[in-house]
């Protein structure tokens, strides 16, 4: 199907250009887009004005930026956004947020695609950023995406470059059981301090067998004496005795 461009496409032509296209992309995205009409003899005829008119107008926004390359390279684009403590954004910065700030630095109407980024910038830090100036001019700047107010993010607990790493299921373990083991070392001294009052009066095993040995030989020299007595004892029996066997003689 024949059209004939009234404002760019990119990657396929500017306005005036006279192509021919598959039918379903002509109907279905270029003209109800408002990219191309259809090629009647009335377009045909205005396509050469239409080039000529697009050609000076790129040439003219060309020369307007080319003053303000040096300029923009020349320092970072800052943007200010709202952080979180790690650093993270609060969102993103889109190209669309790139293209308006350098429009606003360079007091021009920059197309809300201009900026070429692959995905949303979502950390703070530089990062290189290509941006479509005009038509024909491109510039390659230096995006630097600050926390707001210039202050840095409060600082983590770990710095990236001395990040402790996550202990692996067995060392966690290991470590558990490291730290059950000395706090029950810890406890053990403790434990021998806290014996109560009442054991401490009471005797030994060893000093109460010791007690009753002595209550034992303490004893056993009046058992001897009781011993060596009897036979007295006796004599003295016999003695009496002795003189009624004398009268009955």
């Amino acid at each position: 199907m024949k059209i004939v461009l009234i404002d760019e496409v990119k990657d396929l032509g500017i306005a005036g250009d006279v192509l021919d296209v598959k039918p379903g992309f002509a109907r279905n995205y270029l003209i109800p887009q408002n990219f191309a009409v259809k090629a009647s003899s009335a377009e045909l005829a205005r396509a050469e004005s239409r080039r000529t008119d697009e050609v000076e107008r790129r040439t003219r926004l060309n020369t307007e930026v080319e003053g303000f390359l040096d300029e923009l390279q020349a320092e970072p684009l800052v943007m200010e956004v709202r952080v979180g403590p790690a650093g993270r954004l609060y969102g993103s910065v889109t190209a669309a947020e790139i293209a308006e700030a350098v429009g606003e630095r360079i007091s021009k109407d920059l197309d809300r695609h201009a900026g070429e980024l692959a995905q949303p910038i979502r950390a703070v830090g530089v990062q290189e950023v290509r941006v479509r100036l005009a038509p024909d001019v491109f510039a390659t700047l230096k995006v630097s995406v600050e926390p707001e107010g210039g202050l840095p993010p409060a600082p983590s607990s770990e710095s990236d470059d001395e990040a402790i790493a996550e202990p692996t299921t067995d060392e966690a373990i290991a470590a558990e059981e490291q730290r059950i083991a000395e706090e029950a070392e810890a406890a053990a001294p403790a434990a021998e301090d806290d014996t109560p009052a009442d054991e401490l009066d009471q005797p030994t095993p060893e000093a109460s067998t010791a007690e009753d040995d002595t209550a034992e030989d303490g004893a056993s020299p009046d058992t001897g004496d009781s011993t060596q007595d009897e036979p007295a004892d006796q004599d003295s029996t016999d003695e009496e005795a002795e003189p009624e066997d004398d009268d009955k003689e």
